[in-house]
């Protein structure tokens, strides 16, 4: 969602070649977080968009940037 931006359950699944239900699960927990929210979408009413939140956001920045800086650290090596 951060890096290509609002996509609907099926899309996100697809996209990372894992189940449905197995991106339902996650977007369920994540929507109780309060990281992600839905949204309706306009090109089909009954599958709506996940959005992040910008509690999603920050979160999501956090973890690259903790990425980033243990990458930097593996490539001192």
């Amino acid at each position: 969602l951060y890096d290509h931006g609002d996509a609907t359950v099926p899309q996100i699944a697809e996209n990372k070649s894992v189940k449905r239900q197995s991106i339902q699960a996650l977007v369920d927990q994540l929507r109780d977080q309060g990281l992600v929210a839905t949204k309706p979408n306009p090109a089909h009413l009954r599958s709506v968009l996940i959005t992040l939140t910008p509690d999603g956001v920050a979160a999501f920045r956090s973890v690259r940037a903790r990425e980033a800086s243990h990458l930097g650290r593996v490539q001192a090596l």
